[in-house]
């Protein structure tokens, strides 16, 4: 479960910027960093525009990118991008998913989350597992059931007043697309 929330904290660093807004090269090769290609969508986005950028990069232009930025920076982003990488597949598939649906959200939307995702990486591990897993709940049930949750009397004492906030804003504009009926 924790998994899926640290995957928001990948997301998080596509969300914060940082290296692909910093270079605009353009090159044929694919290089160890994560593809995001085929994400499509039919609104220009600078931030949708620095990950297509990112990933024509070649290996050298992507390192003469990542030379610009401070040192911890760099290893925190390497750091990122190899996690990434090293996802299975279909959770790499689901953060991509993840990242074109907050693309359709409007701008202060999306700096909520962007707000709350920091946050959440900010919390100590032990905490961030827990909240990881209630969000994984709360993102999966109809909007009636995830409200009624989170007015609960235990969800209220279980979680302090930010904690509930982040929950509550990540979980319903990060809400899963509802499931579709098994095919007859």
């Amino acid at each position: 479960m924790i998994r899926a929330l640290t995957s928001c904290g990948l997301l998080w660093l596509l969300l914060a910027g940082g290296v692909w807004a910093q270079r605009g090269g353009r090159g044929g090769g694919r290089g160890n960093g994560p593809n995001f290609s085929g994400m499509g969508g039919a609104q220009p986005h600078p931030r949708r525009d620095a990950l297509e950028r990112w990933n024509q990069m070649t290996p050298a232009e992507r390192q003469r990118a990542l030379a610009k930025l401070p040192p911890e920076r760099q290893r925190q982003i390497r750091e990122r991008i190899e996690r990434f990488n090293r996802l299975p597949r279909a959770e790499r598939q689901q953060l991509r998913e993840r990242y074109q649906q907050f693309l359709q959200l409007p701008p202060e939307k999306q700096d909520m989350v962007r707000r709350d995702i920091g946050k959440f990486m900010q919390l100590p591990d032990e905490r961030r597992q827990t909240l990881s897993k209630e969000f994984e709940q709360l993102r999966g049930l109809p909007e009636s059931e995830r409200q009624t949750r989170l007015n609960s009397e235990e969800f209220k004492n279980k979680y302090n007043p930010e904690e509930r906030q982040m929950l509550g804003d990540l979980s319903g504009v990060l809400a899963a697309p509802p499931k579709q009926a098994p095919a007859k």
